[in-house]
């Protein structure tokens, strides 16, 4: 799941991106709920190629704010994949594939919470690596938060910073 907001603070708009569709109904009721009043629903996947050909705008430089909890898990078609994701980080782990889509996503300036396992900031593959270059000195990461293992029972069992 993807929440972006493209306009500034007090602003009452916002899009999100998921190719579930349960989660997008409780997503945009969560968002109803406190006060976005038009939520923009788009059931996308934004790994995909498609992506940046039906939102080129909001999958470069588009949002100033990105609230993400991306999958752990799971598998993309690897075809399907977006070049220029590929490009940042190459690797089939879909949480380092969301993570360099969220930077593509962001404005100069932009921010981002992410919820990512702990693999992810102190991972040793070379796509690791390269994605902690990219976070660390062509962006500005302001703080890591670790949570205790079982938060997000049962949904994920292991240790989660963001």
């Amino acid at each position: 799941m993807i929440k972006a907001l493209p306009l500034d603070r007090g602003d009452t708009k916002g899009d999100l991106y998921d190719f579930d569709s349960t989660m997008l109904r409780i997503a945009a009721m969560n968002l109803i709920m406190h006060g976005v009043d038009e939520p923009d629903i788009h059931y996308q996947d934004t790994m995909s190629q498609s992506f940046s050909d039906k939102y080129p705008d909001a999958s470069h430089n588009g949002f100033h704010l990105i609230l993400a909890n991306p999958p752990f898990t799971g598998t993309l078609d690897e075809e399907d994949i977006d070049p220029d994701i590929l490009k940042l980080v190459k690797t089939k782990k879909t949480e380092l594939l969301f993570c360099a889509r969220i930077l593509q996503m962001l404005k100069i300036g932009g921010r981002s919470a992410t919820v990512v396992p702990q693999g992810v900031l102190f991972g040793s593959s070379k796509a690791h690596q390269s994605l902690r270059k990219t976070r660390v000195e062509d962006n500005q990461l302001e703080a890591v938060v670790n949570l205790p293992s079982g938060v997000f029972k049962p949904y994920a069992g292991v240790r989660l910073p963001f």
